[in-house]
């Protein structure tokens, strides 16, 4: 898919136009109500766009204005001076006069390469290049060269890097060494002549190409990101004004295509073998929604966001004041319910930070194979079970989160085995969960890394998934939808352990906050859904919450679920942590279920260090990981089997309470109590 967009500020607004050419006319007909032309441009370099290009920028400029723009930035300032020891810059910039147009290449974006560039412009003189010859005796003194490649063609070499640059027909470019013209055949922006020339910016990009997150350097974007925050949030700001998320919940499942004795038409086969092997029976909520119920609900003129099969529940988002009314007739229709409102304003996701390639020397513990990580593992009977082979080989672990920043760059982290990542709170732009907050980063490091000497998670052999389904802009209760979606996606994937260090109780809508009686496992969506996930074959972990210090105290939903592992923290002596939220549940039953190290837990960060972090965020990962190593010990044991003997290999087991739960698991005595049970 290509698209082409103009964008201009005026007076602090953004206003733009764009052209989509692929099937998304909802996208098509959400930029046509905002666009606004306006003048200036001539578009002089538009036949040299190609569809090959991943992005061309044209506009019309004085180089005054733009060598001003320049020395207002620190770095570029800074630039400038060091060219300007050789070159007169500032007399070849103020020469410009005219469109000025920039261009990026790349041949293959699947490789490692930066992608080439060409900036070019016209040039109202070229008076400077009868200082050229002066300009090349001047570079010898600063390790400069400049070797002449034809009348006016000049190949510029400094710092070990060469770039392009010349004069031709009164215009000027620079270039990366290895860019190229591309001008063969039809420009995309042929047809778009006319229109180009009444806007100040035109920007074409194909969609397609663009390796997105290798765009720029970080230097770049860090310079780039006021300009680009103010942009995204005024455009999102736009698109979404007057928007809700609507969640539908439908009566029943009849005349749905599907059938239980064909299970293999909805579930993966892992996800099949999983059920078997613990004599699980399939019911209706594995079955897919009713598609004709589907096609009715959307002809009203919402877009479908997700669906949950369990729950028989839709999820769409709509700008129709109305369409809840219209919804609510179908007979089909048990329920229609707001559960999110589009904000006043929105923040741009943070980009990436930079990240280390390699530990502190210092983290290394000697004569230690756990490393940082040593005390951790220890509390829970670990580092003997990881000795004894059990090290989560053959698991597979969801990690579901808020932003796993990093993840799949930092060294420690490529190395584990990440089946593959989805997106249910934010799914236009996928990759994007790599960007934004590292708290999943560091959740995910507790139980998969393994460098040994330096720091090893609780499972560092099973393999994962990377699900966000935590809306970062906003606290509402969209996002147990976008969790129902998520766990349900794990299940088709066939995953064996869920790890959730999310919980809810307050909103920003103060109406639909929790009271301390829905607390009961099935009073919320959510809590009701990960209720669900032990009679599918899987084990949920859930945090218990961070509200001890606060006014709520409680745990949060799910964290109150029936049939999961609800796990708050403790300090390094075993006493629990002041923040860590307490139970019990409103029915009476005993929360947290287990405690383990979470005043403070090793965690490796987005910026890909090791540092120390506290929260019950990041003790439940550990017990994650060590029931995953526990399970594939015991393979032919069941779900809710796995989580008694948890529960049973706590040190206060005996006398358990709502502070503690059943206290702290000692997997290695779980592990040992069971071989002399005959259950091996």
């Amino acid at each position: 898919m290509d698209a082409v967009m103009t964008l201009n500020f005026e007076n602090g607004q953004a206003t733009f136009k764009a052209k989509v050419w692929g099937k998304n006319e909802k996208a098509q007909t959400l930029i046509d109500e905002a666009y606004d032309s306006f003048d200036n441009i001539e578009g002089k370099y538009i036949d040299r766009v190609s569809n090959d290009m991943l992005m061309w920028m044209g506009m019309n400029v004085k180089g005054e204005w733009l060598l001003n723009k320049m020395k207002e930035n620190q770095s570029t300032k800074e630039a400038l001076f060091v060219v300007e020891r050789a070159i007169d810059i500032e007399q070849m910039l103020r020469a410009v006069d005219g469109d000025l147009a920039f261009e990026l290449q790349m041949e293959d974006v699947m490789s490692k390469k930066e992608p080439e560039y060409i900036v070019y412009g016209t040039l109202k003189n070229s008076d400077f290049l009868a200082d050229v010859e002066d300009w090349k005796n001047t570079m010898k003194d600063y390790d400069m060269t400049m070797e002449e490649k034809g009348k006016n063609q000049y190949v510029l070499t400094m710092d070990d890097a060469s770039y392009k640059w010349g004069v031709q027909d009164n215009d000027i470019y620079f270039s990366s060494l290895n860019a190229v013209t591309k001008n063969e055949g039809k420009s995309p922006l042929a047809d778009n002549k006319d229109d180009i020339k009444k806007n100040k910016v035109y920007l074409y990009i194909n969609l397609a190409r663009i390796p997105w997150g290798e765009f720029f350097s970080k230097s770049e974007m860090n310079t780039l990101q006021e300009p680009l925050d103010k942009l995204q949030a005024l455009v999102i700001k736009g698109a979404l004004s007057g928007e809700v998320t609507l969640a539908v919940e439908l009566k029943d499942k009849n005349g749905t295509d599907y059938s239980l004795d064909r299970p293999e038409q909805f579930l993966s086969q892992r996800a099949i073998e999983r059920r078997k092997r613990q004599n699980l029976v399939l019911d209706s909520t594995d079955l897919p929604l009713n598609a004709h119920y589907i096609e009715a609900v959307l002809t009203t003129g919402v877009e479908m966001v997700s669906k949950s099969k369990w729950n028989n529940t839709l999820l769409v988002r709509t700008k129709k004041q109305d369409v809840m009314k219209e919804i609510s007739k179908y007979p089909f229709v048990k329920d229609v319910r707001k559960v999110w409102t589009s904000p006043d304003s929105v923040e741009r996701q943070k980009p990436r930070t930079n990240y280390h390639t390699e530990f502190n020397q210092w983290d290394n513990i000697d004569n230690n194979p756990d490393g940082v990580t040593y005390d951790q593992l220890e509390m829970l009977g670990g580092n003997r079970l990881h000795r004894h082979g059990f090290r989560g080989k053959g698991m597979v672990i969801a990690v579901l989160d808020g932003g796993f920043m990093n993840a799949d760059v930092i060294p420690a982290l490529t190395k584990v085995r990440q089946l593959g990542f989805a997106d249910f709170a934010q799914p236009v732009n996928q990759e994007s969960i790599f960007h934004g907050i590292d708290h999943g980063t560091m959740v995910l490091s507790t139980m998969a890394v393994n460098e040994p000497g330096m720091f090893i998670g609780t499972a560092p052999d099973a393999a994962y998934w990377l699900l966000r389904c935590e809306d970062t802009q906003s606290e509402t209760m969209v996002e147990e939808d976008y969790w129902a979606a998520a766990v349900e996606f794990a299940d088709s994937a066939g995953v064996d352990v869920i790890n959730s260090s999310l919980g809810y109780h307050h909103f920003d809508d103060p109406s639909q906050n929790y009271d301390y009686c829905q607390l009961d496992g099935h009073s919320s969506m959510i809590s009701r859904t990960a209720s669900m996930l032990a009679r599918k074959g899987m084990i949920l972990v859930n945090s218990a919450g961070n509200d001890g210090m606060g006014t709520w105290k409680k745990i949060n939903v799910p964290a109150d679920a029936s049939d999961i592992i609800t796990v708050g923290a403790v300090s390094a002596n075993g006493n629990n942590a002041a923040f860590s939220s307490i139970g019990p549940t409103a029915d009476g039953r005993v929360k947290p279920d287990v405690m383990a190290l979470g005043s403070p837990t090793s965690v490796i960060t987005g910026r890909g260090v090791i540092s120390k972090d506290i929260g019950t965020s990041f003790s439940a990962p550990l017990v994650a990981g060590m029931i995953a190593c526990l399970w594939q010990a015991f393979p032919d044991k069941t779900a809710l089997e796995i989580m008694e003997m948890v529960r049973k290999g706590g040190n206060r087991a005996k006398c358990p309470d709502n502070i503690y739960g059943y206290g702290i698991p000692d997997f290695w005595s779980i592990y040992n109590k069971e071989i002399r049970k005959g259950g091996e």
